[in-house]
């Protein structure tokens, strides 16, 4: 994207701004040709050396773009890392297909703060903004849309067992920091407890759900790798989670040499990041018959025999 479109960009922004909670407040889109602006009340888009705009200007010696859209709480973070140790940059932004959240420049504690602002910037005008060698990570929906703005990315699609995955929200949604009291769900003692509170409440089942339906379908297409987190994190074996991280390397297009992926997988895995927990989830140790009864009657079960659990 180009100085020249910096107008239209801003128009479509502060057209569209919205915060988590509502009582969204005005987010400037501004060009920043020094660097990040100390100011958190803009949305800084940075100009690179060729005169084109981005989200950072750190990029790898690589010509090619990567978009790893995953289903929430499968190693979104994980994967990034693995790209990064391949040479990619990370853009610091988190894509969806009708808005970004901003954590560049963020803290551990300040990306887990509930107020962090999300700009509603289309998937048409975000993906123009990553540079070659870099990567972006999301909960891009599959569509129309998403398919032709990311022609030119190797595209990664990252899944996991949605029992874990639900237990690693619950988890990380404990450790958000919140202006008001915890949830309902948070104060119940023992895990199962809390987990059948958390499906009680429908705000963070439906946004989970509605994020998970939309990604699926991307497992299926014509060239894009699927990346199971089991895979990568071993359960299957080292041979395995290697020969993953090689095809990986294939789909990014960056040399996979001998020894490499092993390499690579050990740096990513003892990486810190954003929504690293102290331990891996494991759904067993928070379910029980009204867990499981609650999982399938929101539609989880189903999804999940589409991504090959049972």
């Amino acid at each position: 994207m180009h100085l020249a479109s910096l107008a239209r960009t801003v128009r479509t922004t502060l057209a569209g701004c919205f915060r988590t909670p509502p009582s969204p407040r005005p987010i400037a889109a501004i060009a920043a040709p020094e660097g990040m602006p100390a100011r958190r009340d803009v949305f800084p888009l940075l100009v690179a050396a060729d005169r084109t705009l981005c989200f950072n200007r750190d990029c790898g010696p690589t010509s090619a773009r990567v978009l790893a859209t995953t289903v929430p709480k499968s190693g979104t973070y994980l994967l990034g890392q693995v790209l990064e140790r391949l040479g990619f940059g990370p853009i610091g932004v988190q894509v969806y297909e009708d808005a970004v959240q901003d954590l560049r420049g963020q803290t551990r504690d300040e990306a887990l703060d509930t107020d962090n602002v999300q700009v509603r910037l289309p998937i048409e005008q975000s993906l123009p903004l990553v540079r070659a060698g870099q990567y972006a990570l999301g909960h891009v929906a599959y569509s129309e849309r998403s398919l032709s703005a990311a022609k030119d990315f190797a595209v990664l699609f990252v899944y996991r067992d949605l029992r874990d995955c639900f237990v690693s929200l619950v988890r990380f949604s404990e450790r958000l920091k919140r202006s008001g009291p915890p949830p309902a769900w948070a104060t119940l003692r023992g895990r199962a407890e809390k987990m059948n509170g958390f499906l009680d409440e429908p705000c963070g089942v439906e946004w989970f759900m509605g994020l998970a339906r939309g990604v699926v379908p991307w497992m299926t297409h014509p060239g894009v790798l699927p990346v199971r987190y089991e895979t990568l994190l071993g359960d299957e074996g080292r041979e395995s989670a290697e020969r993953l991280v090689g095809a990986i390397c294939r789909a990014v297009g960056v040399e996979a040499g001998r020894g490499r992926a092993a390499e690579v997988l050990a740096a990513a895995v003892s990486s810190e990041t954003i929504t690293k927990s102290s331990g891996r989830s494991k759904w067993t140790d928070y379910w029980d018959d009204r867990v499981e009864a609650k999982f399938r009657h929101v539609g989880a079960a189903d999804l999940n025999r589409a991504l090959g659990y049972s």
